[in-house]
């Protein structure tokens, strides 16, 4: 449930960010989106470990590591793409 919620009030957050409002509210948009999507990754890290079998833990959170690194360049790519 608190994925959900982080996962929602990030694409609310970041909508807002795009109509580019002024310096404090800006300010005020980015401390909500810290408060609310600041737990997600230790909520992610913890079920991954849960359900991971001990002998996979290394290859598992390697391959995550991994992904996250090749995607954000690629992301980027597409990103670039769609706005041009």
């Amino acid at each position: 449930m608190l994925v959900c919620v982080a996962m929602v009030s990030l694409g609310i957050c970041m909508l807002a960010m795009a109509t580019l409002p002024g310096t404090v509210l800006m300010l005020l948009i980015a401390a909500a989106l810290g408060f609310a999507f600041g737990p997600y990754a230790p909520i992610t890290n913890t079920v991954l470990q849960m359900r991971t079998p001990e002998h996979l833990r290394g290859r598992v959170i390697g391959l995550m590591i991994a992904a996250a690194i090749a995607g954000a360049p690629a992301g980027n790519v597409l990103a670039g793409v769609l706005a041009g």
